[in-house]
Parts: structure tokens; sequence; C-alpha cells
């Protein structure tokens, strides 16, 4: 079973406002809202590709409530969430001259429920694998996840990591399977200037990052498409032609078809190529990738291989 740990899930509430100003009253032209957090958003295009997956971490509260109707949308993805006790955050993205978020913190979480999914991770087993992706909870130090990736390597259980934080260069001794950092994240764990950052030297500082343990890097450039880079090569892949709709949720789309890739025993390549097709179905979207999007764009993406 592929496990998502998923500590800070949210409702995101989409607006957008014709006009936006300070310390008036503002309208919004249109709403949405979905159930987030980079964990579930991954759970849910696991699901549409046919693999099943659990979400493990905290709801509560009426808006944990709504966000465990919304997961029986989603019939291989299993609620495996402990009741908090709070309600869940809630997220606010703005659709105005660009994507502006302000997302919530949320409730901090009894140190009881924290002990008892640290618990339940020391009872998987290596046929199993864990992602680890998203916010801590609020009151949680990051200083967890690397406790978590400490006891999977010690259990020879696969896992991936989707977290933005400094500690990400702890996480990686711990040999994940594939960490998946943007050009900025990079640049700030490894102390690098990231204006007029050529490709080449990214390359060269991103290999750094394999040196100390992780397997595979996938390293999303925006526009400019991401790169691939393992023990052996580096591969990089140029994005589609198509319109951007919503880039929420895209990194975590790829995270999602790269992992079913590598579980379903695709090569590495072809687990890349899925995970390319994924985040652009969901930036072309205005959801997550549906299987029928990516399998249209997967042959449509154009990877080259750079020796190291």
């Amino acid at each position: 079973m592929i496990y998502i740990v998923t500590l800070n899930p949210s409702i995101d509430y989409l607006m957008s406002p014709k006009t936006l100003s300070l310390g008036i009253t503002n309208r919004s032209e249109e709403e949405q809202i979905r159930i987030g957090g980079k964990g579930i958003n991954v759970g849910v295009v696991l699901n549409n590709l046919g693999q099943s997956s659990t979400c493990v971490g905290f709801l509560g509260g009426f808006t944990g409530n709504h966000i465990r109707e919304e997961l029986k949308k989603y019939p291989l993805l299993v609620d495996g969430f402990r009741d908090s006790k709070h309600p869940t955050r809630i997220n606010i993205k703005l659709d105005y001259k660009g994507e502006t978020e302000i997302n919530g913190s949320g409730h901090p979480i009894d140190a009881s429920l924290i002990e008892a999914l640290s618990t339940f991770i020391t009872t998987l087993k290596p046929e199993d694998f864990v992602v680890l992706t998203g916010s801590v909870a609020s009151g949680m130090s990051y200083d967890w996840y690397v406790s978590v990736c400490e006891a999977l390597d010690k259990q020879n259980i696969p896992f991936a990591v989707d977290v933005s934080s400094d500690k990400l260069i702890d996480m990686i001794s711990y040999h994940p399977i594939l960490i998946k950092p943007n050009q900025d994240e990079i640049c700030a764990i490894l102390g690098l200037q990231n204006e007029n950052l050529s490709f080449e030297r990214l390359l060269s500082e991103s290999k750094k990052l394999i040196e100390r343990g992780a397997r595979n890097i996938i390293v999303s450039l925006g526009s400019q498409g991401s790169m691939l880079i393992t023990d052996e090569a580096c591969y990089r892949a140029y994005a589609p032609e198509g319109v951007l709709i919503d880039s929420v949720g895209a990194g975590d789309s790829m995270v999602a078809a790269f992992i079913y890739g590598y579980v379903n025993d695709y090569s590495l390549v072809d687990a890349y190529r899925l995970a390319c097709a994924a985040g652009s179905a969901t930036a072309f979207s205005d959801h997550l990738a549906s299987f029928e999007t990516i399998e249209k764009l997967k042959d449509k993406i154009i990877i080259e291989r750079i020796d190291l």
C-alpha cells in the first residue's frame, strides 16, 4: 500500500475578484471550494491513475468532515485520518493578476495523536511505500519528518519526500526514492544565488544531493519544464504546449505519477514522462489531472538525456 503522510490538509477556497484593494470590501466574480493539501492532491491523482493509496494524518471539525465526505468520491483513496478535534484549516487562493495564496496555519495537534501516527509508521513493511509531503501541522517541527525518514530507512521501506524545509538536506541522507524541490528550494538548501543561475550550474549543484543520499531528484523549472537527476544521468523534459489555467497541484501531480510508475515497475524515464504529463494535465485544467488527459499528453513530452 502507498501511505501518504498528510499532516496539514486543508479546504482551499478559490476566489476570482475583478479588482482587489486593501481596506475596502472586495467582491469575487467566481468561487470554488476544493479539498486540498499536497498529500490529498497526490492521493487524488493516484486514484485517477487507478492506484490505491491511504492518506494518514489529521482532520477535525466541520472542515474535516467536509474533506472526509469529498474523499468518498475517490474509491481508491482510503481515509486513514485521525480526528484532531479541531477544525482543519482553510486556505484562500486569489486569482487576481496572478495567483496569490493566504494559507491557514491550523490548530496544534495533540502530542498523543502525533505519537500514534509515529507508532503506526513503525508497523509498515518493505512492500509498502510512504510519501511525505506538505507542511507539518501547527506546533510540529520538521524534525518529525527527519525522524520518520530515519525510521523508514532502517525498515527498508521506500519513500518519497516533497517538503519545503531546510530540513530536506537532513532527510536525503536516509535515501528517499524521490525528492522534488523547485529551483528556489534547491538554491535555498545549497546556499546558491538563484538570479542568473545557469542550467549547467543548477544541474552540477543538484547532483550533490544525489551524492548525499537522494536516489532520484525532479527539479521543477516552471515554464522551462523540469529535470530528473539520477545517479547515472540527467534527463530534461520540456513542457508541452498548452494554456495555463491553474498551476495549483501540478507539482503534486508529478509526484503522484512518478510514484505510480515506480511501484508499477516503469523505467525511470517512463515514470518521469508520466510525471511530466500529469503535471501538465493539472496545469492545463481547472482540476487535478485525469487519466484521459495524462494519456493524451504523455506522448507529447520531449525528454533528452544529459550524461553526467
